[in-house]
């Protein structure tokens, strides 16, 4: 008769250590309890198996180590028996046993499937809600960077209107500035330039109307001469030219 798979704990009684039977396989533990962290320090049992004993505490505490070893609560008359006697009584009276176990709702199997299943869905159930906090705190982070995104192009768009109204005033003191100069410019040489036949004509024109008429030198001779009377025609040809810009 084919054996069905099944999964029982033992211990031994000298030494004080679990070792799991899995489905003919046995595994010993580093110490009297079983849980996720013994499990994964398991090691190959290579003692005497004359030396276990069916372990009268079945259940396992550990959700996710009963969701990987699912075990049943054996009839009494079983604890504490050798490995021999459990595999032969399993191999003899395991179909109907599980049959009637299952009938009256007492496996223990079916007890630790669903405390497992139970454990997992609080365990989603609990990742679910941690997950919505942070949902809705980024939620709230977004608004945020757009308005921090938004405030940031409004001081570009400001410093970039600034700085063409700027360029705009320099352009236009640029064009009122340009006239002034050429009119200054084109001044300037007609002030300045006396052309030396100007110069000598004017000279002559003043020396001409300085020159006093026949009558003039008569009665002028006649009268004493007095030194505040007498202009010189060069001192004034020279009066003329410094002044002759203010004219």
């Amino acid at each position: 008769m084919h054996s069905r798979p099944v999964n029982a704990i033992f211990y031994h009684p000298k030494h004080k250590f679990i070792v799991v039977y899995q489905n003919g396989t046995l595994w010993q533990l580093p110490r009297m309890k079983i849980d996720v962290e013994s499990w994964r320090r398991r090691e190959p049992y290579q003692g005497d198996n004359t030396e276990l004993f069916l372990y009268r505490h079945q259940h396992i505490a550990d959700d996710e180590l009963a969701h990987l070893l699912p075990t049943h609560n054996f009839p009494d008359n079983l604890t504490n028996n050798s490995i021999t006697l459990f595999e032969s009584w399993w191999l003899n009276h395991s179909y109907e046993w599980l049959k009637n176990q299952e009938n009256n709702g007492n496996s223990q199997g079916s007890e630790n499937r669903k405390t497992a299943t139970a454990s997992t869905n609080r365990k989603n159930n609990a990742t679910q809600t941690k997950r919505k906090p942070v949902a809705s705190a980024q939620a709230k982070k977004a608004p945020a960077k757009s308005t921090a995104v938004k405030k940031t192009a409004t001081k570009k768009q400001a410093v970039k209107t600034e700085a063409v109204e700027i360029k705009k005033q320099t352009q236009t003191q640029q064009v009122q500035k340009t006239p002034q100069s050429k009119q200054n410019s084109t001044q300037k040489p007609t002030q300045q330039s006396v052309s030396p036949k100007s110069a000598k004509q004017v000279k002559k024109a003043t020396d001409e109307s300085i020159k006093p008429s026949d009558n003039q030198q008569e009665t002028a001779s006649k009268k004493p001469s007095t030194p505040t009377a007498t202009t010189n025609s060069e001192d004034i040809f020279e009066d003329l030219l410094n002044h002759w810009d203010d004219l």
